[in-house]
């Protein structure tokens, strides 16, 4: 009778951590950047698989600066970006997941609004699916800057 009850348990608990797993290891649905010297929320974006298995990203809403000013082109972007409204602009490109570690992904492009330029990139979620650190770089990683962002629950902020 223990040994069923444990058994049971041992059952119940791997099941629940692969559910919890399976959320943790989402890189779907939306995010809030977070710019990391001001601390100020940026944009929140929207990551969504593509048919082809990688994932992209979209800006749906960019939030104003403590000065009340709103970023709202890619003014200082190359082509075909330059001077394209921020919102709705796909600024994450070709992430794939890392077959190497969960929750990761990698061989991404990142598009930094603010400066116009085009980066490397990989991503980590957190264990617990709630935040995502986004790394930039331009040759290898060690040469980068990370940002994490924030998971949102919904679609406008």
């Amino acid at each position: 009778m223990i040994g069923k009850i444990v058994t049971q348990a041992l059952l119940c608990g791997v099941f629940s951590l692969g559910a919890f797993t399976a959320y943790a290891a989402s890189i779907e649905g939306y995010w809030k950047s977070i710019d990391d010297a001001t601390g100020e929320p940026l944009s929140l974006l929207e990551i969504k698989k593509q048919p082809n298995g990688t994932y992209t990203g979209v800006i749906v809403h960019r939030y104003a600066n403590a000065r009340g000013v709103t970023l709202t082109t890619c003014s200082k972007c190359p082509p075909p970006y330059k001077d394209k409204p921020l919102v709705g602009l796909e600024i994450l490109t070709n992430f794939k997941d890392d077959p190497k570690q969960p929750n990761s992904f990698i061989d991404g492009r990142v598009l930094d609004a603010k400066s116009g330029k085009i980066y490397h990139g990989k991503g980590k979620v957190s264990a617990d699916g709630r935040r995502l650190q986004m790394r930039g770089y331009i040759g290898v990683s060690m040469f980068g800057r990370t940002n994490v962002w924030i998971r949102s629950d919904k679609a406008t902020p």
